[in-house]
């Protein structure tokens, strides 16, 4: 909302004109703060997947699902990470088990494993776009 509203004021004032959000992130080359922070998590995953950083305990709790055998066709859309289910709220919203389920659901094409840093971070945000 913040960003939102600085955006809508700073354009108006000078520019004199009204155009909607979506346009005015286009027009001055910015993120939404959600896409910046779904970016921020992926990376972050990146880091923790190819030892950037010297957390073993973070790094031990990422649980990985090894396919049986090669994927179909037309089958499920395949998960890297596993994800325990959580019997309350605050197991569900806690920050790791947050950027795993992002990467299962919007980044699952991407390997992780394979590319450099600067690379996933390219790919991701046309991911986001």
């Amino acid at each position: 909302m913040v960003q939102k509203k600085f955006l809508r004021t700073m354009h108006y004032k000078c520019t004199k004109s009204r155009i909607p959000y979506i346009q005015l992130l286009k027009y001055y080359k910015l993120q939404s703060l959600e896409s910046r922070r779904i970016l921020l998590m992926v990376m972050m995953l990146h880091g923790l997947c190819n030892n950037r950083f010297d957390c073993t305990d973070i790094t031990n709790s990422i649980s990985y699902i090894v396919p049986r055998t090669a994927m179909r066709r037309g089958a499920r859309v395949p998960r890297l990470f596993h994800t325990a289910m959580c019997r309350t709220h605050a197991g569900a919203r806690a920050p790791l088990r947050r950027i795993v389920d992002t990467y299962n659901t919007h980044f699952v094409d991407l390997d992780i494993f394979a590319l450099s840093h600067l690379m996933f971070k390219r790919m991701a945000i046309e991911f986001l776009q």
